[in-house]
């Protein structure tokens, strides 16, 4: 039970420092609010999925593991760049595609230490989902379309994190 209750507090430091990140960077670096906008709100539903998915993946991970604890600090800089480019849409989609990317890593390396595989094979699924929807979103920004791409992933995002916490939760440890 204290590995959950470590965990929980783990997932509490994490989401108040990414939303104070977020709230600094709309404080001083926000100029341009359209294209911010969708960012913002893309930013704030991955801060509360991160409460969830740091509470229930870091009751599994065991703690002493240096390639998890590499990982999480590779996340936490992706999540500070992202916070710190949210009105500059090409690069905050690069950072979240780099979270993604490493998201997909962590959770491959934890199959082997834990009794978890069905969990972790979801989890792996959604992050590599994550990780596409960042290069198509990309390819729109590129081809010029970013307005249009940013808001089509930022709803698209927002269904995603409906499914994962309504219709098949991935945030629940099986029994």
């Amino acid at each position: 039970m204290s590995y959950y209750l470590n965990a929980a507090k783990k997932a509490w430091a994490v989401i108040i420092f990414m939303g104070f990140c977020g709230v600094a960077s709309l404080w001083f670096n926000v100029q341009d609010w359209k294209n911010a906008t969708p960012l913002i709100i893309f930013y704030a539903v991955i801060t509360i999925n991160t409460f969830f998915s740091v509470r229930c993946f870091s009751s599994i991970i065991p703690p002493d593991n240096k390639l998890q604890w590499t990982m999480d600090i590779c996340l936490l800089l992706s999540y500070i760049l992202m916070a710190l480019n949210l009105d500059n849409p090409l690069k905050f989609t690069v950072w979240a595609a780099v979270l993604f990317s490493i998201a997909v890593l962590k959770y491959a390396a934890l199959l082997s230490l834990t009794n978890y595989f069905g969990l972790l094979k979801y989890k792996i699924i959604i992050d590599s989902m994550g990780t596409l929807s960042c290069v198509l979103v990309l390819s729109g920004i590129i081809f010029g379309y970013t307005l249009l791409a940013i808001w089509i992933w930022t709803i698209a995002f927002i269904l995603a994190n409906g499914f994962i916490f309504f219709i098949k939760p991935l945030y629940k440890l099986p029994k």
